[in-house]
């Protein structure tokens, strides 16, 4: 079905993958950025759609020609949807931008849980360099197939014989060119097909042409807000439409979030008490005078296990590379890395990604400890307390805090209307040292896709989720009494760290 319109002077056009029975989504992307619009700045926007499975019962094949003879921007395929005919409908689309509108300038692909700022858009490439060859997104290196049988994402060794994909594009959001988009194209017929479409298209493709990847920017554009234009890319939105009002929500903690994980002997049946550490990528002195203060024999003997929950490297870190990271991880195996850049702003999502790591792996533990890399505190005072402590199953414990939102917009924690329009923070736990168990870690996760993303992690997790779940907070005995320090500078020596009493 094909009934787009378009001009033979697009500067951009963008392609959407959607289910076929996502009208409603379709209709919130046409509200957000109107064809008005598009047409004002050389756009053109197509839909790719396949065709409706037999068990879908909410749509029909009527609704979606009325849809397309509506708005004539529906591409839609003969075969059926399927999640592993989505390279299928990518390369459907691929092709339809390069032939149709083959002098425009690029393409833009998105998923339709995807929002995004066309103006921020336009601004990078208004400034980038550019060839021919260009493809540009978010870069996921060191990513193995997935080899556990039930695993959604498992691959067998004749779907792909390689024990590493090569680097590739996360398919949410990147750019191209029409001639790179041809070339993909008439490559993908020469390849044994495979059906994780990011994978196949920007990575195995791309590597077997010779064409490089080429990082987007860093900027705010992984930043997760409710107001849509205020960063680059709004990470998975999920659109649901009210007439003009749009909510939207985040998918979090999906297996493709995880880059690197610790080894699988980490977390045992037996396991008394998680450390999940919060840890900038670039720290890793840091990291490494944790393990000497606590070192790894010490974890064993008393049923622990340490994590180090870090992100991507930003664009602008010159003193940490991958391969270091990777390095760390093989030789420790208590890394876990999302695909996500490393910013204040996705704390939040550093943090859930580690609860929702250790509520799974480590569901049968007693405790989460979470605590950040310039935390120092005891062991044996912590064990202390927990073997003195009642407690249930919605336990969550730490120092309880009470503010009003930062108003000045000179202040690092400004917060605007529309981000928190409450007069007041929920009670919350500062983020440097509390203890939880994996049932509240497995709430907090289920509970933070249901509400607006806030980008103050101990805010969000501990006060606006456990509020929402009606869970109390645990006043901890005075931090002295825990011998918990905060602002720990690193500074090597017997000392390792240089702390302020809280």
């Amino acid at each position: 079905m094909v009934n787009i319109a378009y001009s033979a002077h697009t500067y951009l056009v963008i392609i959407v993958t959607s289910y076929a029975g996502h009208l409603e989504i379709r209709s919130a992307h046409r509200k957000t950025i109107p064809i008005e619009k598009l047409r004002n700045i050389n756009a053109t926007r197509v839909f790719l759609l396949a065709q409706i499975p037999d068990k879908e019962k909410y749509i029909t094949q009527s609704a979606i020609n009325n849809e397309s003879k509506t708005y004539g921007d529906i591409l839609q395929g003969t075969f059926l949807e399927n999640y592993r005919n989505i390279p299928r409908k990518l390369l459907m689309g691929l092709k339809w931008a390069s032939t149709t509108c083959r002098n425009s300038s690029f393409i833009l692909k998105v998923d339709d849980d995807t929002v995004y700022s066309l103006e921020n858009t336009y601004e990078y490439l208004n400034l980038v360099n550019y060839s021919k060859d260009f493809i540009s997104g978010y870069i996921i290196n060191n990513t193995k197939p997935r080899r556990i049988r039930g695993d959604k994402w498992y691959v067998t060794w004749d779907e792909y014989p390689r024990q590493e994909y090569p680097p590739y594009l996360s398919g949410f959001y990147y750019i191209t060119t029409p001639h790179v988009a041809a070339a993909l194209c008439d490559e993908a017929i020469k390849h044994p097909y495979f059906w994780i479409d990011d994978i196949f298209v920007t990575g195995i493709l791309t590597e077997s042409l010779g064409i490089g990847l080429t990082p987007l920017p860093y900027a705010d554009w992984l930043q997760i807000y409710m107001d849509l234009f205020s960063g680059w890319i709004y990470w998975k939105c999920c659109a649901e439409s009210n007439e003009a009002f749009i909510s939207f929500k985040r998918k979090l903690n999906t297996t493709k979030e995880v880059s690197l994980e610790p080894f699988p002997t980490t977390c045992k049946t037996h396991t008394f008490l998680v450390i999940i550490v919060i840890s900038y990528v670039g720290n890793l002195e840091i990291r490494n005078a944790h393990r000497r203060t606590i070192p790894i024999e010490k974890l064993r003997n008393i049923n622990a296990t340490r994590v180090f929950l870090l992100a991507q490297i930003p664009y602008k870190e010159k003193y940490i590379t991958q391969s270091a990271i990777n390095d760390e991880s093989k030789t420790y195996g208590d890394i876990l890395q999302g695909t996500f850049l490393e910013n204040y702003r996705i704390l939040p999502r550093k943090l859930l990604m580690g609860l929702k790591w250790a509520s799974t792996t480590c569901r049968n533990a007693s405790f989460i400890l979470k605590v950040d890399d310039d935390t120092v505190y005891s062991l044996e005072k912590t064990y202390e307390y927990l073997n003195l402590v009642n407690y249930k199953k919605d336990f969550i414990s730490g120092y309880i805090t009470n503010i009003t939102p930062e108003r000045d917009k000179d202040e690092k924690w400004y917060v605007t209307w529309y981000e928190y329009p409450r007069k007041e923070y929920p009670l919350y736990l500062s983020g440097f040292y509390y203890i939880t168990t994996p049932h509240v870690a497995a709430a907090l996760c289920d509970e933070a896709v249901k509400l607006p993303y806030f980008w103050i992690e101990d805010i969000f997790v501990t006060g606006i989720l456990t509020e929402s779940l009606g869970i109390e907070l645990t006043q901890l005995p005075c931090a002295e009494c825990l011998q918990i320090f905060i602002n720990c500078d690193y500074v090597g020596g017997q000392k390792e760290f240089h702390c302020t009493r809280l």
